[in-house]
């Protein structure tokens, strides 16, 4: 998952004025998100709700990673830890997965 694709699509759809120009690429963004996430966007307030847990998770997910390189570990370490695999590991570090309870006390500097 490329979260920089993701976040210029995001704002190209939430800041861009609606002009003939620019209509049909707010909705091939839209058409790349709902693909990209394997969302379903209802209507605007659907819309934000599902961005704002995408963003949520990635954020997560970014400092999940962070945090395990800081401490030297790598995947299969951080997994053998979690109690996980390391794919899911991986799903987790891209945001592909909610992060775990036991990844969320890693972050927050409990011990695991």
């Amino acid at each position: 998952m490329d979260m920089q694709k993701i976040k210029f699509a995001y704002d190209f759809i939430i800041n861009q004025k609606t002009t003939d120009g620019n209509l049909q690429q707010k909705v091939t963004n839209l058409q790349y998100l709902e693909n990209e996430l394997g969302l379903d966007f209802k209507d605007t307030a659907d819309f934000d709700n599902k961005m704002k847990k995408v963003f949520i998770r990635a954020s997560g997910a970014d400092e999940l990673r962070r945090i395990r390189e800081k401490r030297g570990w790598s995947q299969n370490r951080l997994a053998i830890n979690l109690g996980v695999t390391r794919p899911f590991i991986t799903m987790m570090e891209s945001g592909e997965r909610p992060l775990s309870k036991k990844a969320i006390n890693f972050i927050k500097g409990n011990q695991i």
